[in-house]
């Protein structure tokens, strides 16, 4: 049986949130109401099992936002669309049983000002499972928040991908770059011309010549032969990479190993001392960005080093080195400069490099 709804969207589903007896899968691209947020906590104290993905950008994790730190510290999964590939679904499987989905928002602006609907799904199992399994597809690329963000006031502009002017900026630079039309860029630039993502694309669209066949320089006078132009693509990093440490005794730094723009193939190396007396593993947890707080940048994934020897803080220590291919593959290996031992981890991000073309002359 399916049902939609079309006003009071927010009474049905907290009455039907009220009968969960197992599990709550939900992805909302935005997430603001207290009722509804109230009422998640109320059911993990219960021992209900809940994953949320959220897109991690100011409207979630904000000033005003609801505390999601508590969500995950009362048991609850919390996840972060990629912002390379916003995640926009508005979905809620309930003890893979029911189903809503639509286009509401859990947010006060949904519920009050836009003309939203929402469709529930009780005896179509098979479009359940649908999303119950595209669900689980969602997460498995996803890394499990232990450290809610809060976004600073003055990075609102950049990650606010969904307003009205980045949203049409973006999808014209999109438009542009499809059908290789620098028109499309330039009427991108008079609507979102402080937009640094927009920015960064448009100079790399227009560093990148339309004809790339070797052009023949005018000579000075007869005598002088043509001087010949070609031009090559390299391929450099789009961001910084390193891994999260302690610095100047604070927590959740971002030690830059390979800064942004290192040509590839590289590798690059930095070594860490323990922080605390009989320090015996090191969490090695790597990261792809630009801020100064790790947690705020881009995770691509972790592993521990064991077995180091017990010795005061700061006299035990790791050799981490991050090594990058040119078909995306990257190598993070932690090595105990005492003891030898080595772990490592392999990572594959297709966004992780650019290409540029350069003159070879």
């Amino acid at each position: 049986m399916e049902t939609a709804y079309f006003r009071n969207i927010r009474k049905e589903l907290i009455r039907t949130l009220e009968t969960t007896e197992n599990q709550l899968k939900i992805a909302v691209a935005w997430f603001t109401n207290n009722d509804l947020f109230d009422l998640l906590l109320k059911k993990l104290s219960n021992g209900i099992r809940i994953e949320l993905v959220i897109i991690d950008d100011y409207i979630n994790n904000g000033d005003f936002g609801l505390n999601f730190q508590e969500f995950i510290d009362k048991g609850g999964k919390l996840y972060y669309g990629r912002q390379e590939n916003p995640m926009h679904h508005k979905f809620c499987v309930i003890d893979s049983k029911i189903l809503f989905t639509g286009s509401y928002n859990w947010t006060y602006y949904a519920e009050n000002k836009n003309v939203e609907n929402l469709v529930k799904f009780e005896e179509n199992q098979e479009i359940i499972d649908t999303y119950s399994k595209e669900f689980d597809s969602l997460i498995k690329d996803l890394d499990l928040v232990n450290e809610a963000n809060k976004i600073a006031y003055e990075d609102f502009e950049i990650k606010n991908l969904f307003s009205v002017k980045n949203y049409l900026g973006l999808d014209l630079l999109y438009h542009g770059k499809e059908v290789a039309k620098i028109e499309y860029l330039e009427k991108a630039k008079t609507i979102i011309p402080q937009n640094k993502i927009f920015l960064k694309e448009y100079n790399l669209f227009k560093s990148i010549p339309i004809v790339e066949q070797p052009t023949i320089k005018k000579a000075i006078n007869i005598n002088t032969p043509p001087k010949i132009t070609v031009q090559t693509k390299i391929k450099l990093t789009k961001k910084s990479i390193g891994i999260k440490s302690r610095l100047n005794g604070i927590n959740n730094r971002f030690s830059c190993i390979i800064p942004k723009g290192t040509k590839i193939p590289c590798e690059l190396s930095l070594s860490y001392s323990t922080t605390s007396d009989n320090q015996t593993q090191m969490s090695i947890e790597t990261f792809k960005g630009e801020y100064e707080q790790a947690n705020k940048n881009i995770r691509l994934g972790k592993f521990l080093i064991n077995d180091l020897p017990q010795k005061p803080a700061g006299q035990a220590s790791v050799t981490v080195t991050i090594s990058i291919k040119e078909n995306y593959d990257m190598v993070v290996k932690a090595i105990s400069k005492d003891t030898g031992n080595q772990m490592e981890a392999n990572y594959y991000d297709s966004t992780l490099i650019e290409e540029r073309l350069v003159d070879n002359t």
